[in-house]
């Protein structure tokens, strides 16, 4: 049955993501868990140094003890370009 990990400071977590060098916002963050001991993530994180972030997000998460992480890095230095797509996903940085 999916429920929220108790076994993860979820607010400690997502202050953790949010600092990361270069991330200007982070929205549609969702931690659950499907199995005892098994906590998963997924989260859209815009930043200026994408692959940085991904790399410093995955390591945040694994020190929280999240089993699975889906991360989506927005490169915010692409948002000139026609093909950008702004992600409506945002809810106020609402944490679900």
């Amino acid at each position: 049955m999916e429920a929220s990990p108790t076994e993860v400071d979820i607010t400690k977590l997502t202050n953790d993501l949010i600092n990361i060098d270069d991330v200007i916002d982070i929205h549609d963050v969702h931690i659950w868990c499907i199995s005892v001991g098994k906590p998963s993530i997924s989260a859209h994180i815009l930043s200026n140094n994408p692959q940085k972030t991904l790399e410093k997000a995955t390591e945040i998460c694994k020190k929280f003890g999240v089993f699975h992480s889906t991360i989506q890095v927005e490169d915010n230095t692409q948002r000139r370009r026609p093909s950008f797509q702004v992600c409506t996903h945002t809810y106020n940085n609402t944490i679900h």
